[in-house]
């Protein structure tokens, strides 16, 4: 995993949307450790703006830290070039990478998220949820909101179940693990989150919605679960009633 943080747009979004929180990368880390080794670990920001606690936090999660100085009469450091051109650096000089972790909410990243994508890589944008543009979301592989690691959102998980209903119900019939469901909901909304209904895990989120009979769940030969895309009469019944 390459990690590649626009500090700047980052940092002011979290203090201009909950006020007195302040950016921590390392909820973002922990979020994302079991996706992979996180092998690059990048923060670009004028870093004469951002105090010591900041940069301690950096220091400690082993982040580089890039000084992009903010030029004479502007407030733009030019941020989103600089991770442009490093991300692509990145793909043709480490082909170990495979996931790119974006942190930014801005739009001018759209264009370098296509492209990491054409290259093959998985691409994950992480922002504050009300200050990322739809153009990035929508480009991205994959949408985590900052909110959701701060647990300041959460959507009334009957709605997401019915996403979930939505998204088996174009399925081609076949039993799916796990990890296959995910993949059709992040490729329907790359913003589903299962955090955002109140679960820490997705596997909790999926056996909610057993449990209150939205889907239906049978165990592997290992005792893994398996989601049923054909739903019994009274998942049916149900779904029909919420």
């Amino acid at each position: 995993i390459a990690l590649l943080v626009d500090y700047d747009n980052m940092a002011i979004g979290v203090e201009t949307t909950f006020k007195k929180e302040r950016f921590d990368v390392t909820k973002v880390i922990d979020t994302i450790r079991d996706r992979g080794r996180l092998i690059i670990k990048r923060a670009y920001a004028d870093w004469k703006r951002w105090g010591r606690w900041y940069q301690d936090t950096l220091t400690s999660s082993a982040v580089e830290m890039v000084h992009l100085p903010t030029h004479p009469g502007s407030n733009k450091n030019n941020a989103d070039i600089r991770i442009a051109v490093d991300a692509l650096e990145i793909v043709y000089q480490n082909p170990l990478i495979d996931i790119f972790v974006i942190l930014s909410g801005d739009s001018d990243f759209a264009p370098m998220v296509s492209r990491l994508r054409e290259n093959g890589k998985y691409v994950i944008t992480v922002g504050v949820k009300d200050r990322t543009s739809a153009l990035l979301i929508s480009n991205s592989d994959e949408f985590i909101s900052y909110d959701s690691m701060l647990g300041t959102v959460k959507q009334d998980a009957d709605a997401g179940f019915k996403i979930l209903v939505d998204v088996l119900s174009t399925t081609d019939g076949e039993d799916i693990r796990l990890f296959g469901i995910k993949n059709h909901l992040l490729r329907k909304d790359p913003s589903f989150n299962e955090r955002e209904y109140g679960f820490k895990q997705f596997k909790a989120f999926v056996k909610e919605a057993a449990n209150r009979g939205y889907i239906e769940l049978k165990d592997d030969a290992r005792g893994n679960p398996i989601l049923v895309p054909k739903t019994s009469d009274r998942t049916a019944d149900r779904t029909a009633d919420r």
